[in-house]
Protein backbone atom coordinates (compact mmCIF):
# COMPACT_ATOMS: atom_id res chain seq x y z
CA UNK A 1 0.00 0.00 0.00
CA UNK A 2 1.42 3.35 -1.06
CA UNK A 3 1.20 6.32 1.34
CA UNK A 4 -1.05 8.56 -0.48
CA UNK A 5 -4.39 10.41 0.92
CA UNK A 6 -7.22 9.17 1.84
CA UNK A 7 -9.93 9.48 -0.62
CA UNK A 8 -12.38 10.99 1.44
CA UNK A 9 -10.70 12.62 4.08
CA UNK A 10 -10.39 16.86 3.63
CA UNK A 11 -7.41 18.59 1.63
CA UNK A 12 -5.30 20.21 4.34
CA UNK A 13 -5.52 23.81 3.85
CA UNK A 14 -3.20 26.96 5.15
CA UNK A 15 -4.64 28.67 8.26
CA UNK A 16 -6.00 32.19 7.34
CA UNK A 17 -3.61 35.35 7.93
CA UNK A 18 -4.68 38.54 8.63
CA UNK A 19 -2.79 41.65 8.74
CA UNK A 20 -4.62 44.64 11.05
CA UNK A 21 -5.21 47.85 8.74
CA UNK A 22 -5.50 50.03 11.76
CA UNK A 23 -5.26 49.64 15.69
CA UNK A 24 -8.20 47.19 16.77
CA UNK A 25 -9.77 44.50 19.01
CA UNK A 26 -9.66 41.64 17.77
CA UNK A 27 -8.99 39.17 20.66
CA UNK A 28 -6.58 41.36 21.94
CA UNK A 29 -5.38 44.71 20.66
CA UNK A 30 -4.03 44.42 17.18
CA UNK A 31 -1.65 46.95 16.45
CA UNK A 32 -1.35 48.36 12.75
CA UNK A 33 0.59 45.65 10.75
CA UNK A 34 0.02 43.21 13.15
CA UNK A 35 -0.16 39.73 11.04
CA UNK A 36 -2.47 36.96 12.81
CA UNK A 37 -4.44 33.79 12.22
CA UNK A 38 -7.48 33.38 13.69
CA UNK A 39 -10.58 30.93 13.31
CA UNK A 40 -13.38 33.83 13.44
CA UNK A 41 -14.90 35.76 10.93
CA UNK A 42 -12.97 38.75 10.28
CA UNK A 43 -14.26 42.62 9.74
CA UNK A 44 -13.44 45.77 8.15
CA UNK A 45 -10.51 46.28 9.84
CA UNK A 46 -8.20 43.34 8.52
CA UNK A 47 -6.81 42.43 5.79
CA UNK A 48 -6.69 39.26 4.08
CA UNK A 49 -2.91 38.18 3.53
CA UNK A 50 -3.20 34.52 2.08
CA UNK A 51 -5.77 32.75 -0.20
CA UNK A 52 -7.64 30.84 2.69
CA UNK A 53 -8.49 34.48 4.47
CA UNK A 54 -9.11 35.76 1.19
CA UNK A 55 -11.90 33.32 0.40
CA UNK A 56 -12.90 33.46 3.92
CA UNK A 57 -12.91 37.14 3.80
CA UNK A 58 -15.04 37.33 0.09
CA UNK A 59 -17.45 34.98 1.38
CA UNK A 60 -17.66 37.43 4.81
CA UNK A 61 -18.02 41.00 2.70
CA UNK A 62 -20.53 39.46 0.13
CA UNK A 63 -22.98 38.13 3.02
CA UNK A 64 -23.26 40.77 5.24
CA UNK A 65 -26.66 41.47 6.65
CA UNK A 66 -26.98 37.33 6.63
CA UNK A 67 -26.98 35.15 9.23
CA UNK A 68 -23.63 33.37 9.41
CA UNK A 69 -22.22 30.03 11.43
CA UNK A 70 -20.36 31.06 14.28
CA UNK A 71 -17.12 30.73 12.39
CA UNK A 72 -16.08 29.85 9.19
CA UNK A 73 -14.59 26.52 10.29
CA UNK A 74 -16.22 23.35 11.39
CA UNK A 75 -14.60 20.33 13.04
CA UNK A 76 -11.26 21.89 12.08
CA UNK A 77 -12.27 21.99 7.77
CA UNK A 78 -13.57 25.62 6.44
CA UNK A 79 -16.80 25.47 6.08
CA UNK A 80 -18.57 28.27 4.17
CA UNK A 81 -22.51 27.67 3.66
CA UNK A 82 -23.71 27.28 0.40
CA UNK A 83 -20.26 27.08 -1.07
CA UNK A 84 -20.60 22.99 -0.75
CA UNK A 85 -23.62 21.69 -1.69
CA UNK A 86 -22.67 18.54 -1.30
CA UNK A 87 -24.08 18.31 2.54
CA UNK A 88 -27.42 18.72 3.83
CA UNK A 89 -28.03 23.01 4.34
CA UNK A 90 -31.21 24.18 6.46
CA UNK A 91 -32.94 26.91 7.61
CA UNK A 92 -33.69 27.02 11.48
CA UNK A 93 -37.67 27.73 12.08
CA UNK A 94 -36.61 28.56 15.31
CA UNK A 95 -34.75 28.24 18.09
CA UNK A 96 -34.09 25.05 18.66
CA UNK A 97 -31.14 22.36 19.60
CA UNK A 98 -31.16 20.15 17.00
CA UNK A 99 -29.35 16.76 17.38
CA UNK A 100 -26.23 16.59 15.78
CA UNK A 101 -26.16 20.80 15.22
CA UNK A 102 -26.47 21.64 18.58
CA UNK A 103 -28.20 25.36 18.99
CA UNK A 104 -29.47 26.90 16.03
CA UNK A 105 -31.10 29.99 16.61
CA UNK A 106 -34.36 31.10 14.27
CA UNK A 107 -33.50 32.01 10.55
CA UNK A 108 -29.99 30.73 10.53
CA UNK A 109 -28.64 28.42 7.92
CA UNK A 110 -26.66 25.20 8.98
CA UNK A 111 -25.49 21.98 7.58
CA UNK A 112 -26.47 19.16 9.22
CA UNK A 113 -26.25 15.69 8.62
CA UNK A 114 -28.20 13.78 11.22
CA UNK A 115 -31.91 13.36 10.85
CA UNK A 116 -33.84 16.37 11.09
CA UNK A 117 -36.61 18.02 13.05
CA UNK A 118 -39.16 18.78 10.88
CA UNK A 119 -40.92 20.62 12.87
CA UNK A 120 -37.46 23.26 13.43
CA UNK A 121 -35.91 23.02 9.81
CA UNK A 122 -36.35 23.53 6.15
CA UNK A 123 -34.44 21.90 3.59
CA UNK A 124 -33.09 24.69 1.59
CA UNK A 125 -30.52 22.42 -1.16
CA UNK A 126 -31.02 18.64 -3.00
CA UNK A 127 -29.53 17.20 -0.40
CA UNK A 128 -31.54 18.24 2.52
CA UNK A 129 -34.77 17.81 0.17
CA UNK A 130 -33.81 14.28 -0.65
CA UNK A 131 -33.54 13.73 3.24
CA UNK A 132 -36.54 15.01 3.80
CA UNK A 133 -38.20 12.93 0.97
CA UNK A 134 -37.27 9.87 2.38
CA UNK A 135 -37.70 10.35 5.74
CA UNK A 136 -41.74 11.23 5.15
CA UNK A 137 -41.81 8.15 2.63
CA UNK A 138 -41.01 6.01 6.49
CA UNK A 139 -43.69 4.38 8.45
CA UNK A 140 -43.43 5.78 12.68
CA UNK A 141 -41.76 2.25 13.15
CA UNK A 142 -38.85 2.10 10.27
CA UNK A 143 -37.99 6.32 11.64
CA UNK A 144 -36.99 4.92 14.97
CA UNK A 145 -34.46 2.40 13.19
CA UNK A 146 -32.62 4.98 11.16
CA UNK A 147 -29.08 5.06 11.63
CA UNK A 148 -27.50 8.30 13.41
CA UNK A 149 -26.57 9.84 9.88
CA UNK A 150 -29.37 10.68 7.11
CA UNK A 151 -26.59 11.82 4.71
CA UNK A 152 -23.74 9.70 3.87
CA UNK A 153 -20.98 12.47 3.18
CA UNK A 154 -18.76 9.85 1.46
CA UNK A 155 -21.52 8.72 -1.50
CA UNK A 156 -23.49 11.99 -0.72
CA UNK A 157 -26.42 10.18 -0.73
CA UNK A 158 -29.11 9.34 1.89
CA UNK A 159 -28.46 6.93 4.93
CA UNK A 160 -31.14 4.21 3.63
CA UNK A 161 -32.46 1.52 5.77
CA UNK A 162 -30.80 -1.51 4.17
CA UNK A 163 -34.58 -3.24 2.73
CA UNK A 164 -34.18 0.31 0.49
CA UNK A 165 -31.30 0.21 -0.78
CA UNK A 166 -31.11 -1.32 -4.12
CA UNK A 167 -28.87 -4.57 -4.58
CA UNK A 168 -29.08 -5.89 -1.15
CA UNK A 169 -29.90 -8.53 0.00
CA UNK A 170 -32.50 -7.08 2.04
CA UNK A 171 -34.39 -5.64 -1.01
CA UNK A 172 -34.22 -8.62 -3.03
CA UNK A 173 -36.14 -10.88 -0.49
CA UNK A 174 -38.16 -8.34 -0.21
CA UNK A 175 -39.97 -7.23 -3.46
Amino acid sequence: MTATTAPNRAAKIEPPLYRAKATCWFGCTRVEGDEFSTTAWPNGYLEPVNETARKIFRYWATHQGVPLPHSPFEDGRLSLPGEDDAKPRWLALKDAFLDGAGIQYQSTNFDCVTWPRLDAMRPLNEPAKQVVAYLESLSELDRRRLPYRAWDVASQRVNKLPEHQPGTDAASTAA
